[in-house]
């Protein structure tokens, strides 16, 4: 069951063996090579090259104003080039009030998924909630998972939405791939895609699945999910 947690809880796919590890390989931006892009706003997905020599970059994106205009927000994504090795930090940066910005929320690569990013999604119509996509993946691909999060701007608390259990609904040869759509009052809608599973050389699995593309709402406050929108081929 989804909990409300505490800012200073939360850091995405954090471990003390992978900080170490970054922490090892990080040397100044300036003995990298690092640029930063302003013409690119893509904060979900960063990478320093596909063929050497590796470069590191930085990506901000697009500034998000919540209505009413008392809350900002911005993502930050820093891709950092180092032996052979891309690894990405992924910062949430939300201003209130008209105050100064401050930094609620901070991806760190992983042994096993040095690459994450940010998508920002947009703000509630009450312009305190704020719901924002967390992509990691494996190194040299950019096929990962996401995890779905909602910031509270008035309490500085966070909700990731545990996905777990509702991907059960859905046939076992299925690939369910679900991805936040924004807001409808106080509820998340979910764009969710189900697909025949296939194995390495294209094969479907044994296992059938019924293929979907639907919307579906998350309630936060009793964190049930609820279907919004049937796929039309099934009605």
């Amino acid at each position: 069951m989804n909990r409300w947690i505490p800012l200073f809880q939360v850091t995405s796919n954090i471990t003390v063996r992978s900080i170490l590890l970054f922490s090892l390989m990080t040397v100044p931006a300036s003995l990298l090579g690092q640029s930063t892009n302003p013409a690119s706003r893509d904060t979900s997905y960063l990478g320093c090259g596909v063929t050497p020599p590796y470069v590191s970059k930085t990506v901000r994106s697009r500034v998000f104003v919540a209505p009413g205009q008392k809350q900002r927000a911005y993502a930050e994504v820093t891709a950092t080039a180092h032996l052979g090795i891309c690894a990405n930090y992924s910062k949430l940066y939300v201003q209130s009030q008209g105050g100064k910005y401050s930094l609620v929320f901070l991806g760190i690569p992983t042994e096993f998924a040095p690459g994450n990013g940010i998508k920002i999604i947009g703000w509630s119509a009450d312009g305190l909630l704020l719901l924002f996509d967390v992509l990691h993946w494996p190194p040299g691909d950019a096929n990962g998972q996401n995890e779905i999060w909602v910031y509270r701007a008035d309490t500085g608390i966070f909700a990731a939405i545990e996905l777990g259990g509702f991907v059960k609904k859905f046939d076992e040869g299925c690939v369910v791939d679900i991805h936040p759509a924004g807001f409808s009052d106080s509820k998340v809608l979910l764009k969710v895609t189900a697909k025949q599973d296939d194995d390495e050389v294209g094969n479907k699995v044994n296992a059938p699945c019924a293929e979907h593309d639907e919307i579906w709402s998350y309630n936060l406050s009793n964190y049930q999910f609820k279907l919004v929108s049937p796929d039309k081929s099934q009605r």
